[in-house]
């Protein structure tokens, strides 16, 4: 059975939801992995790419104007991106980087710097949702800086604490939950309606919650 099929089955017939959801990303991420691993590039220097140029993507196309259909793709590409990160730093055949790798750090800020460069052009349409959201997420970048700041300090191993500071399972959801409400943020820019504000209110308080819940698991590895 090839590993698309068996990753397939697994995905079809996962347990849980987050197994479900995983199996399917693999599938649909490997093969741009595997050609980005055979051309020699590396997941961390993916995160990097994605973390320099996702905000200034959507800058660029802030400023110039472009239509609902562009977002929409860039949307989407930046979160593929993500699923072929983690491919490359998770697959046996590829890097198979251990869990306390920098990767691990990098990885979720390239997400914050690309959901909050797409919540910050939405300012004037969802005041409360952005501030809540770019809030919250300086709350959990803080977190991490002085939980490593502190490492040092004490003398604990510093890949000690990144291996504590990895995405949970609630982090997964909830740039799924947020890179929805993006969209809807900017389908509602194009066209208001009072049935799609609701969407995103709802999709958006959703992700929030998910936030404070990955924000409490963030806080309970550290100090367990």
């Amino acid at each position: 059975m090839s590993t698309a099929i068996r990753e397939f089955s697994a995905w079809k017939y996962g347990n849980r939801l987050s197994d479900s959801l995983y199996g399917l990303v693999r599938l649909l991420a490997k093969p741009v992995a595997q050609l980005l691993n055979a051309l020699g590039i590396t997941a961390n220097q993916v995160s990097v790419c994605r973390l320099i140029c996702a905000p200034l993507s959507f800058y660029l196309l802030n400023n110039f104007k472009q239509p609902l259909w562009e977002y929409c793709i860039v949307i989407l590409l930046w979160a593929y991106s993500d699923g072929v990160d983690g491919v490359m730093s998770k697959d046996p055949g590829m890097e198979n980087k251990p869990e306390d790798d920098i990767g691990s750090v990098i990885d979720p800020q390239a997400d914050k710097a690309t959901i909050g460069a797409l919540y910050l052009f939405q300012y004037n349409n969802f005041p409360q949702i952005v501030v809540l959201t770019l809030i919250g997420e300086s709350i959990i970048v803080v977190l991490s800086a002085c939980s490593l700041a502190l490492a040092h300090l004490q003398g604990e191993s510093v890949r000690a604490v990144i291996k504590k500071m990895r995405a949970s399972y609630w982090g997964k959801f909830k740039f799924v939950l947020e890179t929805t409400s993006a969209l809807l943020m900017v389908w509602y820019a194009a066209s208001p309606s009072r049935g799609l504000e609701t969407i995103v209110v709802i999709t958006s308080t959703a992700a929030i919650f998910l936030m404070i819940m990955s924000l409490l698991a963030k806080v309970k590895k550290v100090l367990g």
